[in-house]
Order: C-alpha cells, then structure tokens, then sequence
C-alpha cells in the first residue's frame, strides 16, 4: 500500500506500537490527525469493541486501521513515533461531540499539558503516598509481630506473607479493576477503594491470631486499594504529552514520600498507643486522604459505559508486554526485600529499632525524589535507557553496599539506603511511560493491570523467599539462633541484575544493534 501526499496509511502494528524510539515525544501536544466528516470521533473506540477474540493481539489495529486509512488526511508529524492513533491529541482546546465535520476528531478533551491535569497528579501523588507508604511500612509492623505480638507463632518466612499479600492483591486485582472502570468511570471504581482500604485496618486492629492478619492486613488492604491506585496513575497521562514522564514521576513520588513519613509515625504510634490504636488512627488518616484524593481527582474523559466489558482483554498481549511482565517479575521479586529485611537487618546489627525505622524512611525519602528525576530523565535520555541503568544500579547496590554493610552498619546502611533508594524503585514512574507508548493511553488502564499482574508472584513470594532464605541459613551459636542475611541479599540484588538483562533484550528487539544508540 503507498500513501500520496494527501493520505497517510497506516500499515503493520509496527506503526502504531513503536514508542521506543521516540526522541520527539514533546511534537505531539502540537500535531493534529484531521478527519473526514464521514469519519466518528468514535470509530477507534468502536473498533476495539468489536474485535473478534481470535484475531492475534493488537492486530486488530493494522486490519481496522486500514480500512479508514483512505480517510485520514496527512497533517501527521514525520516522526511515526510522535502519533498516538488511540489517543490523538493537539493541545489547542476542546472539541464538542458531533461537530466531526468541522474541527479534528480527538478521543480526550481539553488541552494537553494544562493546568488542571497537575490536579490529577496531586490526587495520584496522595493515593500512591498512603497506600505504599503504608505497605513499604510494613516491616515496622513486622517487627513489633515479630518480637512482641507473635514470638512463638511465626518466623520471617510466614510473617512476610502478610506486607506482601497486600502488594500482590493490589496489583493482581489491577485486571479486576478495568472493566469495573469500563462500566461506572473512574471516579466511582476509586471510591470503592476509600471505604475498603480504612475498613481493613481497623479490622486488623482486633486480630487475635496471624492468619486474621493475612485476610485484613494482607488481602483486604490489597483489594481495596486496587480500586484506587491503578485507575489514579491512568488518568495522569490523560494530561500530559510533553511532560509525561515528569508528571508520573511525581505521581508516583508520593510512594517514596509516604514511606518517608508513615514509617517513623506508624513508629510513633506503636511506641506511644499500641500497634492496635496504630492500626485504627492510620485508617482515620486513610480515609481522609484517600477520599480528598478522589474529590480533586480529574478525568480528562471517562470510557464509555459498557456493561459488557471484558474481564480479560487478550488483545493487549503483544510480545512487548510479555517481555514487560518478565521484567517486573523479576525485579518484584527482590524490590520489596530492603524494605521488610533491613529493621530486623538493622537490629541485628546492633541498630536501636527508631534508627532501623529512620533507615527506611530514608531510604524512602530518597526513592520519592528519584522517580520526579527519573520521570524527567526519560523524557530527556528515554524510558528505555533510564530503566536500563536504574534497574542495574539498585542490583548492584544490593550485591555490593548492602552485603558489605556488616563491615560499617550504620554508614553503609545509610548509603545503602540512599543509592537502593534512589534507584531500586524507580522503575514505577517509568513503566505507565513505556505501557502507554505500546497500546495508547486511552488503554493504559488494561495494559497495566497485565505487565501489573507479573509482579504478584514475586511480590507474594519474594520477600518471604528471603526470609526463608534467612531462615535456612542462621546458625546457633552459644545457644542462640543468629540470622545470617548474606545470601538472602545476594539473591535480592541478582534479581534486579537479571531484569536488567530483560530490559536490554527489549531495547534489542527494538532495531538490533542501532537501536541501543537511539533515544528510548
């Protein structure tokens, strides 16, 4: 097929799934994709409606795409990468329904960029800062259930399953969500998450055995968030074009800061009033965050209702999302392992518990201010070539500083934190970045919840992986059982040297040799 001057045809998936190489992203808040008046604003989204199942995944824009190709007018930028066919946008203003025939069809309203999406951001900002904040806590808590509450009734192994539950089901649920979105919008599906979320904790606060907390404080926490922090991140980059990745990052910044501030006051909590009132106040403040975020959270558009939306929509399963869970499995499985493992680390060290805690709050601290840098470092460097150091920096801070660490606790535990920090959880403000690039913003929400879904195998099994591992490997000595951390934070750091390698596979898949000079 040839396109003349006057027509652009879009032939092969390759053409609407090519964001790695997109050194251009800023050009799209300033290009229009003009239609014909026989042309709806809606046909892109009709035509993900009828697709039939057996037609492979994300072919189904190259079959469809062809056909209304003819109709397409060339005001298309030169760049393919620049154009995102779901979700064409121009940045000039808001377009009424029905008026096709005079201004250019685009699926979001209002202007991209603008001011009122940072309202969005901020609402993200404060769910990811409560709901992370509270699960990167969660070694706090184990502590105290550890030593105080549960000292007969469990190890490292079993009590871990309770922080990294909360993450799995969160996370695993993420596929639930969409259609639920689909069908009654966001702002509905995240208030399901304001009333859940609070009402786990203060169930967890009458617990009386360890498997009450795997329900409430595991689960129930997990699935109540799911409705609120997937929904929140996609409608940040209905917003923003240019600034994408600046905008996430700082969207998902409040992760790092809200650990920065829950884990010293859930500390607080506990030393003053108990772990149960602990429990009870962080669901009052949950609550109120929580239901702030969604009163100033704003969808640039809602899909459209359809009540026959579909649990799991495979025709989002490319080969560039398969590689994108392979990634995220393996950095799951060692991502959370600092957070959880470093208190009691610390403490048997010979760190006091309110230093261990500070340690994680830096460590947190520092992760908040690297996702806004690293937001904007992919827009600067690329997504790719960011997430390739990132991931790389935080495995070896873990094989190196963190092993080496018995040597000086207390300094290299600090520069451990900061260096981990800094890099280990990064990879969050990146990836929405690299998903929305392959199936449009528009669909951000459903390819999320599947790169989303590989982390819950590692997040419900790698955190008590390493404390089986630290388990396994203590000695007696003198009678007393001592931890011995050493091999369980080697095999954190590998992990996140393995996904490493995947994600620089990815980038080969993207134009072999010459693609590992592009921006991406």
């Amino acid at each position: 097929m040839e396109a003349s001057s006057s027509e652009v045809v879009l032939e092969g998936c390759k053409t609407l799934n090519i964001p790695q190489s997109s050194p251009n992203r800023e050009n799209r808040t300033s290009n229009a994709i003009v239609v014909n008046p026989d042309f709806h604003p809606n046909t892109t989204q009709e035509c993900l409606n009828d697709v039939d199942d057996n037609v492979p995944p994300l072919d189904f824009f190259c079959s469809k795409m062809e056909r209304i190709s003819s109709s397409v007018s060339a005001t298309l930028p030169m760049d393919f990468s620049a154009v995102e066919i779901a979700t064409p946008v121009t940045g000039t203003g808001e377009v009424e329904e029905g008026k096709a025939d005079e201004t250019p069809a685009i699926l979001y309203k209002g202007e991209t960029d603008s001011p009122r999406g940072w309202f969005s951001v901020l609402s993200a900002f404060l769910v990811n800062g409560y709901i992370f904040g509270t699960i990167l806590s969660w070694g706090v808590y184990q502590q105290v259930y550890l030593t105080e509450v549960y000292p007969t009734q469990t190890n490292q192994f079993e009590i871990s399953f309770v922080g990294t539950l909360a993450a799995a089901a969160m996370l695993s649920l993420g596929l639930l969500v969409a259609p639920v979105v689909d069908r009654i919008g966001f702002r509905l599906t995240m208030l399901v998450g304001v009333f859940i979320v609070p009402i786990a904790l203060i169930l967890a606060s009458f617990n009386t055995a360890l498997w009450q907390l795997y329900i409430t404080q595991g689960f129930l926490f997990g699935f109540g968030a799911a409705f609120i922090y997937t929904p929140t991140t996609a409608v940040v980059t209905q917003w923003f074009v240019k600034y994408r990745g600046l905008a996430i990052g700082i969207a998902v910044s409040g992760s790092g800061f809200g650990g920065l501030a829950l884990s010293p006051l859930i500390h607080w909590f506990i030393t003053g009033w108990g772990y149960r009132n602990a429990l009870r106040y962080m669901a009052v403040i949950g609550f109120g965050v929580l239901a702030f975020s969604v009163a100033i959270n704003n969808p640039r558009n809602n899909p459209r209702r359809n009540a026959t939306s579909r649990f799991l929509d495979k025709r989002f399963l490319c080969k560039e999302i398969y590689i994108l869970m392979v990634y995220n499995l393996f950095v799951s499985f060692g991502y959370f392992a600092p957070y959880f493992l470093v208190p009691t680390y610390a403490v048997s060290a010979g760190i006091s518990q309110s230093t261990a805690s500070i340690i994680v709050a830096v460590m947190s601290g520092t992760n908040a201010v690297a996702r806004i840098a690293t937001g904007h470092l992919s827009d600067r460097f690329g997504p790719i070539n960011t997430l390739t150091v990132i991931t790389t920096i935080s495995g070896l801070a873990c094989s190196i500083i963190w092993a080496l660490s018995a040597q000086a606790p207390l300094a290299l535990l600090f520069f451990f934190a900061i260096v981990y920090g800094g890099s280990g959880g990064s990879y969050v403000s990146i990836m929405p970045i690299i998903v929305a690039d392959v199936v449009g913003t528009e669909n951000l929400q459903k390819g999320l919840s599947f790169v989303y879904t590989a982390n819950v195998f590692g997040n419900l099994f790698g955190t008590p992986a390493v404390g089986a591992i630290v388990d396994s490997s203590s000695q007696h000595a003198n009678g007393v059982l001592q931890a011995i951390y050493l091999p369980a934070i080697e095999y954190a750091g590998a992990m996140a040297l393995f996904a490493s390698v995947i994600i620089v596979y990815y980038k080969w898949r993207q134009g072999g040799k010459e693609a590992f000079w592009s921006k991406a």
